[in-house]
């Protein structure tokens, strides 16, 4: 129950606290799905959740990434050497919408952007999957619940995902340095 939780709200609080950071410095601090009162905003994030999951590629990607290729990098390499892996991949996987609508930039520099960002993130999921004792499900609400900060309608978004991204490297890193579960040791 612990990690089901951590998953659904570890990268919103990381990308929340990153948007409050941004937001500190002045300027609008708006969410526009939750101007709609707590009832109907309780079902703006429902909806957006469940798209998420469905169409936003979460439950597609994650059967594929978690369910097939990260077991499979896990018998021949470390966990963060399978992480690096997944990062690049994932990156390359996402080429076409990169080079189509950009990933914080526009053109084939959106591509590296990408797997920067997804190396912290890949570390994560990586970790979240191990403690889970190898849960598909854990991935996808990770996703799920990342993927759902851009629906929702925050003001200075783009400077809150470069933040975030700042906190999620902070955060691989902490759990690379602190847990026996990313250098290929036992579960804590």
């Amino acid at each position: 129950v612990r990690v089901v939780l951590l998953s659904l709200t570890l990268l919103p609080t990381l990308f929340l606290l990153a948007w409050a950071f941004v937001g500190a410095g002045g300027g609008p601090f708006e969410i526009t799905a939750w101007q709609a009162g707590p009832l109907q905003s309780a079902w703006i994030l429902l909806v957006c959740f469940a798209h998420n999951l469905l169409l936003g590629g979460s439950l597609g990607e994650e059967f594929g990434w978690r369910g097939f290729l990260l077991p499979a990098l896990l018998r021949e390499w470390s966990p963060l050497q399978a992480s690096i892996v997944m990062a690049v991949v994932g990156g390359l996987w996402h080429i076409p919408i990169d080079l189509a609508a950009g990933f914080g930039i526009a053109g084939p520099g959106a591509v590296l952007v990408r797997i920067v960002f997804l190396l912290p993130v890949s570390i994560l999921f990586t970790w979240f999957y191990l403690r889970s004792k190898g849960s598909v499900l854990i991935a996808i609400l990770l996703h799920t619940s990342v993927n759902v900060m851009s629906d929702l309608g925050l003001s200075s978004y783009d400077g809150a995902a470069i933040v975030f991204g700042l906190l999620t490297g902070v955060a691989a890193w902490i759990l690379w340095a602190f847990s026996p579960v990313l250098r290929g040791g036992a579960p804590s």
